[in-house]
């Protein structure tokens, strides 16, 4: 008699009967004829290309880390493996296998960068270009560190003139 390990088991909610199971063989018999379904195959497509992802670098300017974004400019297969090459917009490329492309691909997915737009994009409406008009208008002008420094040295000699008032 063969053994058999049964791993990952779905039972069907209805009658808890077996739904799908891995099979491993733990026997060596010859007269038992084993079916194994082959898993997908690493098949990256053209469909890859032009798709972005998002890795982190140092950047060189800060010497922080940052996310950077890159294109996926084309996909070679060799001896089974996939590499994708991928192209930076400061010129710098790299080549990334199946696995750390996919996961760029998901922090791009769920980063900000993939909500933003090229351009700014026009109104969605006259109502909301007028609200956003008026928005402005109410919001104060714009200031340097150095003014709101120099109103904040005002402010706090301002300050200091009312104490001494108060004092005598």
């Amino acid at each position: 008699m063969s053994s058999i390990l049964l791993q990952d088991v779905r039972l069907k909610p209805s009658d808890n009967t077996l739904c799908a199971a891995d099979l491993t063989r733990l026997s060596d018999l010859a007269s038992l004829d084993w079916s194994f379904r082959n898993r997908r195959p690493d098949q990256p497509s053209e469909s890859h290309i032009g798709k972005k992802v998002a890795q982190f670098f140092i950047d060189e300017s800060t010497g922080l880390r940052d996310l950077f974004v890159g294109e996926c400019k084309s996909v070679e297969i060799e001896n089974g493996f996939s590499f994708f090459n991928i192209q930076y917009p400061d010129g710098d490329g790299e080549e990334l296998n199946l696995k750390s492309f996919t996961t760029a691909r998901k922090r791009f997915l769920a980063s900000a960068h993939h909500h933003t737009a090229a351009e700014v994009q026009p109104s969605a409406s006259p109502l909301h270009a007028k609200r956003k008009q008026r928005a402005l208008q109410r919001r104060p002008a714009a200031t340097t560190t150095a003014e709101r420094a120099a109103t904040h040295k005002q402010k706090l000699a301002r300050a200091a003139r009312l104490s001494r008032r108060r004092r005598s």
